[in-house]
């Protein structure tokens, strides 16, 4: 719980202090950042899974209109 002097802090000093706070979580001894052919990795996982999800939902799309289609005629 915030205590009263962090309550009425204004809100450009409560943002200054967040990003301030961003940037030392950021120094290397606390974040461990990927090489650059891991990035590329995952980024391409990530991107193949959103791939498949489209594909899916594209198809569960199709078969719910057609199905909803029959039944309406």
């Amino acid at each position: 719980m915030p205590s009263n002097g962090e309550q009425k802090q204004k809100p450009v000093t409560r943002s200054a202090n967040y990003l301030q706070e961003v940037l030392i979580e950021l120094r290397p001894p606390k974040t461990q950042w990927p090489s650059p052919p891991e990035a590329w990795r995952l980024t391409t996982v990530v991107l193949g899974v959103i791939l498949m999800v489209g594909v899916y939902m594209a198809l569960l799309d199709t078969i719910l209109s057609r199905l909803t289609g029959a039944l309406i005629k």
